[in-house]
């Protein structure tokens, strides 16, 4: 594992993978194939390349994209529809959207291959904190898990919580992705009711969900908690 590995081995693997990953940019997308014009992947550094803005890359959609297939109109469709959350999206693809904090919200597509390189670190960088009751449960299957954060769009959190549901059905009773944006009695009520053994949110939620125990108001407790993201949102204390 990449954890344990030495520094040297780390930094030959980090630049095998980037000189991949040009190779491949330059082979399949307009835009990079131009970018990256005399730039020999294999002795490339990072920090030498062009900058990536969001706005430019959406812009410029259909020179940035790998899969001419993949039409920016087409994408706007598919996740104007909420029945679509982790659905396959115009073939072998998983598609999510971010929400457009800084003002330009961007689509993310990402095939097969690549979300199971996702799936397998999330599960391998996860810490074994309690190794005895691992070993009496190495399926997981006392576990609850609970998403508390944006539901109702295609947004990378929401998008992964219901991609697992739909491919471990034995899963989806212990997966549950709560909303936020909710008002705060009824999302304490609603995690009390699930009873969470981990609890993956943002950081600022977090922090309102542990006043909320402090205040007796929550009483769920769970083993583990989970923090990404960098939203500040508030959700409605009004009953």
């Amino acid at each position: 594992m990449a954890t344990n590995a030495a520094a040297s081995s780390l930094a030959a693997m980090r630049s095998q993978r980037l000189a991949e990953l040009l190779a491949a940019a330059a082979a399949h997308s307009p835009r990079y194939r131009r970018l990256l014009a005399g730039c020999d992947p294999a002795t490339a550094r990072l920090e030498e390349l062009p900058m990536a803005r969001k706005a430019e890359l959406m812009g410029d959609f259909a020179g940035w994209v790998c899969d001419p297939a993949l039409s920016l109109p087409a994408l706007r469709r598919f996740l104007a529809e909420p029945a679509n959350i982790a659905a396959d999206c115009l073939g072998p693809y998983t598609a999510w959207e971010s929400s457009g904090s800084t003002g330009e919200p961007a689509i993310f597509v990402q095939d097969a291959r690549a979300m199971a390189v996702y799936d397998a670190l999330e599960a391998l960088r996860r810490p074994l904190l309690r190794p005895f009751e691992r070993l009496l449960d190495p399926w997981s299957l006392g576990e609850r898990i609970a998403f508390v954060g944006a539901t109702g769009g295609h947004f990378a959190s929401t998008v992964s919580v219901e991609r697992l549901r739909r491919l471990q059905p034995g899963l989806a009773s212990r997966l549950r992705g709560i909303s936020f944006l909710q008002p705060l009695d009824r999302l304490c009520d609603e995690l009390d009711a699930f009873d969470p053994t981990v609890l993956a949110t943002y950081p600022s939620a977090a922090i309102v969900l542990a006043q909320e125990r402090e205040a007796g108001r929550l009483k769920a407790a769970p083993r583990e908690i989970w923090t990404g993201g960098k939203r500040s949102l508030q959700p409605d204390a009004s009953s």
